[in-house]
């Protein structure tokens, strides 16, 4: 495993508080879009996915319970043909054949974590894709995300997910200033908060509020996620205002995405403390880094 990392400061403990932050829109829209609308409701796709669909699939009670191993081995990679396929059953079958999918990578010895990055996270691109590209409706691309959470879901396993420790690690995870594409922070989210982290989730790209939240309360890291090569430059202006706000000196900036992993060496000349290259591998440098801070 190859981890990037750039050196550490001294932490501090800053004055406790904590006012509510994650706030969220509740956003409606026709499921029928005329040529006219087609902007309009592209970016209301994107807000429902993000504000309704995820945050209440993520809390509601399981559709179907699953028993699935902890245990088993991690697969390097997903195939295209695979995503395609299961992209077309979140869009033409039902729960059931979704999870089917799921299941049979399973029994083949594919990681949950694999799963997450490597089939839900591009299937979702997948699904926004056609619908930019009016191959497939409005309403079919949202059914099918509304499938897809269920299946995140399920997999993370929610009643492990809600558990909380006395004194849990603290993530406060963001996009870059700019990006558009949030849902691998929904499994970021959700494998942390199994792993026992309080982590709290801000999308709205606006990083005024994450400043004001950052100097009252006290996180060990900020995790950012960048798809785009043109978004790398503004990974540095948005780590200075994160910095400058945060009331731990020693907090960790760790930035994942599509760019990140294309230009791990711009990122970190950027200001970012480390790259990962999946979800398994932002696990083991966060806890290392608290780790490290806690002994210091």
């Amino acid at each position: 495993m190859s981890l990037m990392m750039r050196g550490k400061r001294h932490p501090y403990t800053c004055l406790d508080a904590t006012p509510s932050f994650v706030a969220r829109t509740s956003v409606s829209a026709p499921l029928a879009a005329t040529p006219q609308q087609k902007d309009v409701q592209s970016d209301v796709l994107r807000l429902t996915i993000e504000t309704e669909v995820i945050p209440r699939l993520m809390l509601a009670a399981a559709t179907r319970s699953r028993r699935i191993s902890a245990n088993v081995r991690t697969v390097a990679s997903i195939s295209q043909a695979t995503v395609e396929t299961f992209a077309d059953i979140l869009l033409d079958g039902d729960q059931t054949d979704v999870m089917d999918l799921v299941d049979e990578l399973i029994a083949d010895g594919v990681s949950k974590p694999a799963i997450l990055m490597n089939l839900l996270a591009p299937a979702a691109r997948r699904l926004g894709a056609t619908w930019e590209d009016d191959s497939r409706s409005f309403a079919e691309v949202t059914l099918a995300m509304g499938k897809l959470q269920v299946a995140l879901r399920t997999i993370v396993d929610v009643d492990a997910m809600q558990q909380r420790r006395e004194n849990p690690r603290q993530l406060l995870l963001l996009p870059v200033s700019g990006e558009q594409h949030t849902f691998p922070l929904h499994i970021l989210e959700a494998v942390f908060t199994r792993r026992g982290w309080s982590v709290e989730l801000e999308l709205s790209g606006n990083l005024a509020p994450v400043e004001r939240h950052l100097k009252l309360n006290r996180f060990d890291v900020v995790g950012l996620t960048i798809s785009r090569d043109g978004l790398i430059d503004q990974i540095a202006l948005d780590i200075v205002r994160i910095r400058r706000a945060s009331c731990n000196p020693s907090l960790m900036v760790m930035v994942g995405g599509g760019a990140a992993q294309r230009h791990p060496d711009a990122v970190l000349r950027m200001g970012a403390d480390a790259t990962a290259k999946d979800v398994d591998e932002a696990i083991v440098i966060a806890e290392g880094a608290v780790a490290v801070a806690a002994r210091a």
